[in-house]
């Protein structure tokens, strides 16, 4: 026992033996320790424990449930190295229960940390409760970081709460001293789903001003709002000001760009992304299907389709509404019915569009 009354050595064994899974073992040392010293361990040896063992949740676990038996007073350090363990492993649900119990004992939460929450859990899908944790960490006085805004807003774009989304970006515009290219390309998501050619050029002007370079994606975001705003020329502009600036356009680019074209303009882009060297995706394939089929072409949009088959891209939920949309169009509802048994078959959910 004498061997391990440094802390140093038995903190080197807890994380030893943790990174092997023995949390028994731990268990024991760390008892075996607060034996010996008679007293036990200070938040100081936690902290270090814990920011030396990232992403390992078991032993974060542990060492929260022995800090709690033991009495240890849970400072905020602590709190958000547990935070970032679970939500760099997609345990929101964790991180959220440990922000509960944080909030409980009085502890604030610090911008990483409360960034990392929010991030994550918008990252799940839960864009509402995230954007609640925001605004109640705002009103404590405390600022997420940028990337959990970025990661906040971006997901709320793309729920269509581009009200909220806006917020957000906003409120974080205001306190960063230098704002970066993924918290503009965040909100432009959420201009593009709308629609809102206007509003995501004001944000390109912003970025300028604030000397932000857009890249390959924040121009895929600007094509995409202009291009369902019906904004051709807009389209054109922003496709030129790309090549004036050395940005190579990738797939998602050449995707935004097929939205709404007419199908021989969208055979045209689609050739060009090939002839790039581009390999086309599922978006690819089923905008080019969908152009053609809008246009009355139904064996165009199926061939396309076949060729996507041929080339083992996996189709998505896009890809099915399309396939069903020609059969429809051409009244074989048989056929639009037996698509829509595959779509549930390939684990999705039908949305508006597939009924």
């Amino acid at each position: 026992m004498e061997a391990l009354g440094s802390p140093q050595k038995h903190g080197d064994l807890v994380l030893k033996l943790a990174a092997k899974g023995r949390i028994d073992e731990v268990d024991e040392v760390i008892k075996l320790v607060q034996e010996y010293h008679n007293r036990t361990l200070s938040i100081g040896y936690y902290n270090r424990v814990l920011k030396e063992s990232p992403k390992n949740w078991p032993l974060h676990a542990y060492l929260y449930q022995r800090m709690r038996i033991d009495g240890v007073a849970i400072d905020r350090q602590a709190y958000t190295y547990m935070i970032r363990t679970c939500t760099s492993l997609r345990k929101w649900q964790a991180a959220l229960e440990l922000y509960a119990d944080m909030r409980e004992a009085g502890v604030l939460p610090d911008p990483r940390g409360s960034g990392c929450l929010v991030g994550a859990v918008a990252m799940a899908g839960r864009w509402q409760k995230a954007y609640d944790v925001w605004e109640e960490v705002r009103a404590l006085g405390v600022w997420p970081d940028v990337h959990g805004c970025s990661a906040l807003v971006r997901e709320l774009g793309k729920a269509n709460q581009v009200g909220k989304a806006r917020h957000v970006f906003q409120d974080t515009l205001t306190r960063v001293k230098q704002p970066n290219v993924r918290l503009y390309n965040a909100m432009l998501v959420g201009f593009a789903a709308d629609g809102a050619c206007s509003e995501a050029m004001e944000v390109l002007a912003h970025m300028r001003k604030a000397k932000v370079f857009p890249d390959v994606y924040t121009f895929s975001s600007l094509i995409g709002a202009c291009r369902k705003a019906q904004q051709p020329q807009q389209v054109e502009e922003i496709v030129s000001l790309m090549d004036k600036q050395g940005v190579k356009p990738n797939v998602v680019v050449y995707n935004a760009m097929l939205q709404g074209q007419h199908w021989s303009a969208a055979e045209h882009t689609f050739k060009e992304m090939k002839s790039k060297g581009l390999t086309p995706d599922a978006v690819s394939y089923s905008t080019m299907s969908r152009a053609y089929s809008v246009a009355g072409e139904s064996q165009r949009a199926l061939q396309v389709l076949a060729d996507m088959k041929a080339a083992r891209i996996k189709p998505t939920l896009i890809t099915f509404n399309v396939l069903m949309g020609i059969h429809e169009q051409d009244g074989n509802w048989q056929k639009a019915e037996q698509v829509f048994q595959q779509l549930e078959d390939a684990g999705f959910s039908p949305d508006t569009w597939s009924y």
